[in-house]
C-alpha cells in the first residue's frame, strides 16, 4: 500500500534512491499500524495470562487469579483485574504516544 503511494514516487523523484526513500518515508508511515498492533497486542497477552498459566502449569498471575476466584477471594480477583486494566490502558496510552512520535501530521494536546 506504501510502496505506490505519491510521496514516494516524489522521493525518488527528487534524486533519492528507491532504497533511501523507502527506509526515509515510506517506513515511518508503514510502522504506524504495527506501532498500535503490537501495544494493544501486549495488553491481550497479559490479559491472557490465566489460560497460558493454566495450560503449561506455570505459577504466576493468572495461576493466582484463578485460585482467588475459586475459593471467592473478591480482593484479589478485583486487584488482578484492576492491575489488567491499568495495563491495557497504558499499552493503549503507548501506542498513542508511539504514533504522535512516529507521525508528524498526529499532534497530542
Amino acid at each position: 500500500d506504501v510502496l505506490g503511494s505519491d510521496f514516494l514516487r516524489t522521493a525518488r523523484a527528487k534524486g533519492l534512491s528507491s532504497r533511501q526513500s523507502l527506509f526515509r518515508h515510506g517506513l515511518r508511515v508503514a510502522i504506524l499500524p504495527m506501532a498500535t498492533f503490537f501495544a494493544y497486542s501486549f495488553g491481550l497477552l497479559i490479559t491472557g495470562a490465566p489460560f497460558t498459566e493454566t495450560i503449561f502449569g506455570w505459577n504466576g498471575m493468572g495461576s493466582w487469579f484463578i485460585t482467588a476466584v475459586q475459593s471467592n477471594d473478591i480482593n484479589a480477583v478485583s486487584a488482578v483485574i484492576a492491575f489488567s486494566a491499568v495495563l491495557v490502558l497504558l499499552s493503549g496510552l503507548l501506542a498513542d504516544i508511539a504514533v504522535a512520535a512516529l507521525d508528524p501530521r498526529v499532534r497530542l494536546r
